[in-house]
Parts: structure tokens; sequence; C-alpha cells
């Protein structure tokens, strides 16, 4: 009796464990006869994911060159390729596939669309905005190229353009409760408080997830300080999770309008304890944002000090909340000018979890580059600043690469303003240390 060969269940269970080598043999176990197209390129996508996974990286291209060469025989084949490779979450490769597809098709608007999605999941935004537009131009009743752009405005911060997307994705898909939060939260950050209010309502109407629901519309309500609303808000959360970070942080809302300033603080430090224990991860970054908007709103000094530690062991550095801590910090001079420090560091044992797939294969020690830009008043400041963050921040035997004093006018709050990922890298790597 001969062995039963493993399933693509099997191989997906290997991938989804990180056993990228046990997966490989597997895949060359599959029966692969008689696939359609789509299952020629989940097995391709899969081929090319496990490849990065044991370091393979020439083993990898020449399998997405597979998927170039069927271009112009089987289009089908080399778009379905790109698209299992985003859902594999292989962001670059896909990408890689899509930008040849659209050079071989530039008339085809899902080609630019799924360029677009990649590249705003890469958070390449302005990128994937001029993709959108590519796509919408070719197909301008594609309502996910419109929600796509939205998304997209809303990140760069262009938010009456931004408006005018959901409004046009709205038009041809009424029914995505999702998009008219979008919305709500749009009109929020442009006070229109009430169209907000409008959004929300049909939003809820088309029962929408009521933590997220009444999460956002207890904000707008915060900016517009409409007490019976944030009430009619957290009763609803309450009802469905009463002990959930959102519910609490709803919870000190209320108790902001209501003046109640030591409750307010106990409740949204409550949050952001609750936050980081929660999933998703980003949820820990709204949990600060509005905690530190409290502290920033009631000059919390004192109690801002008190929750630094907490801060930088979980470490939601985010612009928002690097804005947050830097007004806190109190230190400000009108002659503050912009400066970007490089730095290089050894990661610490605890911090292994931020090593990337492709590195892990390599072993320790493993180190890290980052680039972090600042507000200081001179050279030395920012590189003094930069290491004592970097240091809270668990980082160890750092040295600084670059500085560079970039055009800044107008002065400002003193400190770290932006912290963008590390490139994190084995020393065991072969081709060098700073070349993933």
């Amino acid at each position: 009796m001969s062995p039963k060969k493993p399933s693509l269940d099997t191989v997906l269970d290997l991938v989804d464990s990180g056993d990228y080598g046990e997966a490989l043999a597997a895949l060359n176990e599959l029966d692969q006869d008689k696939l359609d197209d789509e299952g020629r390129a989940r097995i391709l996508g899969l081929y090319v994911l496990c490849f990065r996974g044991v370091g393979e990286d020439d083993a990898a291209d020449q399998a997405l060159a597979e998927a170039e060469a069927a271009l112009s025989q089987d289009p089908d084949f080399a778009l379905a390729t790109g698209e299992q490779l985003l859902d594999l979450d292989e962001y670059e490769d896909a990408q890689w596939i899509f930008e040849r597809y659209c050079l071989a098709y530039p008339k085809e608007g899902i080609g630019w669309y799924n360029l677009a999605f990649t590249r705003e999941s890469l958070d390449r935004f302005e990128e994937a905005l001029s993709a959108y537009n590519t796509a919408l131009e070719l197909d301008a009743d594609f309502p996910d190229s419109y929600r796509g752009k939205a998304s997209c405005l809303d990140a760069l911060g262009r938010m009456p353009e931004a408006m005018e997307a959901y409004q046009r994705y709205l038009a041809l898909n009424p029914t995505d409760a999702d998009a008219w939060i979008g919305l709500a939260n749009i009109c929020t950050e442009l006070k229109d408080f009430d169209g907000a209010y409008s959004a929300f309502s049909t939003a809820e109407q088309l029962e929408a997830e009521p933590l997220r629901l009444y999460m956002m519309w207890a904000i707008c309500a915060l900016g517009r300080q409409d007490l019976p609303r944030l009430e009619q808000c957290l009763a609803r959360m309450q009802e469905f999770a009463p002990e959930e970070w959102r519910t609490i942080a709803v919870d000190a809302m209320l108790a902001e309008v209501r003046g109640e300033r030591e409750r307010g603080w106990e409740r949204y430090r409550h949050a952001f304890d609750l936050a980081n224990e929660s999933l998703p991860p980003e949820a820990i970054y709204v949990a600060a944002e509005l905690m530190l908007g409290y502290a920033v709103r009631n000059e919390l000094k004192a109690e801002y000090e008190d929750v630094l530690p907490r801060l930088f062991e979980s470490r939601p550095f985010n612009e928002t909340v690097l804005g947050a801590m830097r007004i806190l910090s109190g230190k400000h001079s009108e002659k503050a000018d912009d400066f970007m420090v490089v730095i290089e560091g050894s990661l610490k044992e605890e911090d292994i979890e931020d090593v990337p797939e492709e590195e892990n294969d390599y072993g320790p020690p493993y180190r890290f580059l980052r680039m972090v830009r600042v507000l200081a008043t001179s050279e030395d400041e920012a590189v003094r600043m930069v290491m004592e963050f970097e240091t809270r921040c668990n980082a160890s035997r750092m040295i600084v690469h670059e500085v560079q004093r970039t055009k800044w006018k107008g002065g400002g709050h003193l400190g770290v303003w932006m912290r963008p990922p590390a490139e994190v890298f084995s020393e065991n790597a072969p081709d060098g240390p700073h070349d993933n």
C-alpha cells in the first residue's frame, strides 16, 4: 500500500507554523495534475513563499520567472499568481508580477487595481494612489478602486479628496457598512459632525460590527462634546463586551466630558493596559493616542511620566503618539531643526520576534539599522535624544551611522517625531548585513 500523498491543507499548515522546508517537501509530493489556472498559481505562490522562507532566493526568482514567461500566452495564470502571492502576504513578489502584467496589458484595469492594492499594503500610498487612478481611468465603475483610493488619500492626510472617493465608492456599493464608518471618520476629521452622525447612522442600520462602530462614533461625539451620544455609545458597547478595551476607552471619554479628571485618566490608562493584551496589535496605537491626547488636553505631565515605562515597553510610536510625547515633555524651541539620525545596534534576546523570517535561518547575533527623525537645536542634541530614546526601547551597543540636518522652519517641541521600523539582519547572513 503506497503512502498517502500530502494535501494542500497539509502544506498550508506547515507554512502557517513556519516549517518551510517541510512545506517544500510536501509541495513536491502534491498531485498537481489537472489543476486550473488558480490552482497552478496557488502552488507557484507557495513555492515562492517557501523558497524565500528557507533563504533560496534564486529558486524563488526562478519560480517568479515562470509566471512572467506565461504573460504572453496565459495572462490569466500570471495574474492569478500575483493574486495568490498577495493572498499569502508576499507583497514585494506580488508587486513584481503586477508591474509586469501592467506593462504587458496596460489597458486592463484589474492589473492596475491589483498593483495599487499591493502598493497600498506596502504603505507606498503615493504610488498606490497613482495606480488606483489609472485603474479608474480604465474602469470608472469599479467600486473597489474608489475604496482603495479613499484609503490612500486618508493615509496621506488629504481628507476632502478622501471624502469624495468614499462617496463615489458608496454610490456604487451603498451596503458596505465598514465604508460608511470610514466616511464618518473622515467627516469627524473635518469636523463635519452632522455628516459623520449621518454616516454612522447608516452603518448602524446596516448592522456594522458594533464595537468598531460605537467606538468611532464615540470619538466623534467626544469632539462634539455630546454627552447623550457618548452615553448611548457606551450603553451599546457594554451590551456586547463590557470589559473590552474599547468599551473602557469610551467610558473614559464619558468621564472626560463630565469633567471627572482623575477618573478619566484612570479609565484611559486602564484601556491602554488592556489594549496591550488585545488583538489586533494595532489596538495599542489607538489606545495610546487616546490616553496621551487626554494627557495633553489636561496637562497631566506627572501622570505622563508615570506611564512612560509602559509606553517604552509596548512602543506604540507612531507620529501621533510621538507628537503628544513631545508636547508633554515640555521642551520647545523656536530654533529647533529637523535631524535624521541613522543608528545601528544589537537586538536584545527579548526582541527576537522582530527578526524577519528570511534572517531566522542564519541565527543570532542580530543587529538593526534604524532611521530616526528628531527635532533638536543642534546635531549633538539630536544624537543625544535619539540615543536616550533607543536605549529606553531596549536597544544596546549602538553606534551612529549618519546625521543629517533637513530643512525645517518654525521651531517646535523637541524630541523624536518619527521612528520607522528598523531593518533587522543576522551577522551570519552570507550576502552581508545590509543587503536585505
